[in-house]
């Protein structure tokens, strides 16, 4: 499994084909893995979370810990809709 640290819509919503790219290349290498980004819980230009989770080609999204008022991905409130957002797209939410 590999934490991608601080790769999220808010981070790198700009790259999100860089990284598909990136991905995409080590798939069913060696280097191949389990991919997570970060999960913010937010939208980005013109982007929300799980689109770019999709988009740039990762399993799923993480959470850094549990804490309301935070952001809102880090709100255990918010996780039943994040894995509901993330499972229509054959994703994986690890908060």
């Amino acid at each position: 499994v590999f934490w991608m640290y601080d790769v999220s819509v808010q981070h790198s919503h700009r790259d999100v084909k860089a990284w598909r790219k990136a991905l995409d290349s080590v798939r069913g290498t060696s280097l191949d893995g389990i991919f997570l980004c970060l999960w913010i819980g937010e939208r980005q230009g013109g982007m929300e979370d799980a689109g770019f989770v999709e988009e740039g080609g990762f399993d799923g999204a993480y959470t850094y810990f549990a804490a309301a008022g935070f952001t809102r991905g880090s709100d255990p409130s918010t996780w039943k809709a994040a894995v509901q957002a993330l499972r229509s797209r054959g994703k994986r939410f690890v908060p």
